[in-house]
């Protein structure tokens, strides 16, 4: 299979691609904004094999709704996606990004995010869908500076 992977900020158009890849992976999407202001997405021609997203709050983060279609995993689409996501936070003024995750705690491990208490999460966050309940009460709360 030949690819040519780009990495683009998502716009409106994109939002039944990404849901559909989110669906797949059994990632919530009930709470997504339509306009899709903070997603970057992996494409293949036109096709989304590759999503990541942003809810700011103020100077703090949440990174949500990381996937890469299985025909395309391994390819190093999500840790690029991580990458141009930390980008994306450096220019928005974010200085502290969360996430929670269920699976992937070593694989954000290996990109400088550590494992952090739940209580420890600041207000915003625990407000979230996401911390209140469409993520288990399980899910790994992670955490990284951004610099």
């Amino acid at each position: 299979m030949s690819t040519t992977i780009q990495f683009k900020r998502a716009i409106a158009a994109d939002y039944p691609a990404l849901t559909t890849l989110l669906s797949t992976h059994k990632l919530p999407i009930a709470d997504i904004n339509k306009e899709l202001p903070h997603f970057i997405l992996a494409k293949n021609e036109n096709q989304v094999v590759g999503s990541i997203g942003l809810d700011k709050y103020g100077t703090i983060g949440l990174l949500r709704s990381l996937s890469t279609d299985s025909l395309f995993q391994q390819q190093g689409i999500a840790s690029k996606l991580v990458e141009e996501l930390i980008s994306l936070c450096k220019s928005e003024g974010i200085e502290v990004l969360y996430l929670l995750t269920e699976t992937a705690k070593s694989f954000f491990e290996k990109r400088g995010f550590s494992a952090a208490d739940r209580s420890t999460a600041p207000e915003p966050i625990k407000n979230t869908r996401e911390f209140t309940e469409l993520c288990a009460s399980t899910a790994v709360l992670m955490r990284r500076e951004i610099v």
